[in-house]
């Protein structure tokens, strides 16, 4: 193989020797590493016409084997030059089975459905009940127990509302608006054990997706028999997490319940239950937002 520009004229041919001396006395590292770097740099361009940035690449997937190589060379009869050649071509060859592999990983990485948002809906929490409720002089809603049941409804949807709705939610029950945010804060820490199963959850299913479509493609082009069933059980079992994982998703509500709230506004759950029950059932047909179900 003929030596690249950097490699002629950098004193390789006496490696050897400063390798045998490095061993006896510890001297000499860095210039022997110096000097081993611009064998593993040049090589793969010489002989296989890689770019400078894969040159690069390869140097730093090789690196770590270095020093260890000057501690195990052992003069056989063969220079050090001629082991460190052989030890780079078998590390090329790795080199380029891993990175074919990043790169099919990466290719499906990509994909568009592993990272649609599982939030592709977002409902309005913040509609005027001031034109579905009769309001009293200072514009609030005038039935307390329809602004109970109000402010649960606002509550339970906390992880939904807006500033505008905080401050329309403000209005229409006469609340401060700094005490409100604290009660939706509130509402929302009791939602933390929810919302970490919610990610565990999406976590579990992305990950069975995403290996799910690279077995699909080493199926597609694999022909050995054992090779194949064995890639078909794991398909199976994988389909089975992805559905399972959905599954469980979509059973996760994220909303505080009923007695949850009623200990954050300091009231009995039947006046919760209550409140709510009659606030909804004001304007059931104008006005409804169904369970949130996160899939």
């Amino acid at each position: 193989m003929k030596k690249c520009t950097i490699c002629r004229g950098s004193g390789l041919n006496k490696l050897t020797d400063r390798i045998i001396h490095y061993q006896k006395t510890g001297k000499g590292y860095r210039s022997i590493l110096t000097d081993a770097s611009v064998i593993v740099y040049c090589y793969p361009k010489e002989k296989y016409g890689w770019t400078n940035d894969e040159c690069s690449d390869f140097y730093l997937f090789f690196y770590r084997r270095l020093k260890k190589m000057f501690i195990k060379y052992r003069d056989m009869g063969k220079n050090f030059e001629s082991y460190l050649y052989r030890v780079i071509e078998l590390q090329v060859r790795l080199f380029v089975r891993e990175s074919l592999k990043v790169k099919r990983r990466w290719a499906f990485a990509y994909q568009r459905e592993l990272w649609l948002s599982d939030e592709t809906v977002q409902e309005e929490c913040g509609t005027d009940f001031g034109k579905i409720f009769k309001l009293d002089e200072q514009g609030k809603i005038e039935k307390s127990i329809k602004r109970r049941g109000y402010l649960l409804y606002i509550l339970k949807h906390s992880l939904l509302i807006s500033e505008e709705d905080i401050d329309r939610a403000s209005r229409l029950t006469g609340l401060r608006k700094d005490r409100l945010e604290l009660l939706m804060e509130k509402a929302r820490r009791t939602l933390q054990n929810k919302q970490d199963k919610l990610n565990l959850l999406r976590v579990r299913r992305n990950k069975a997706y995403y290996k799910l479509k690279l077995m699909e493609q080493d199926l597609k082009n694999c022909a050995d028999f054992g090779t194949i069933q064995y890639l078909k059980v794991r398909i199976k079992k994988l389909k089975n997490t992805l559905m399972n994982a959905q599954r469980d998703i979509s059973r996760v509500k994220l909303s505080p319940s009923n007695r949850e709230l009623a200990g954050i506004l300091g009231i009995p759950k039947g006046t919760a239950d209550t409140s709510l029950y009659s606030f909804k059932a004001s304007f059931n047909n104008l006005y409804e937002i169904p369970n949130k179900r996160r899939a």
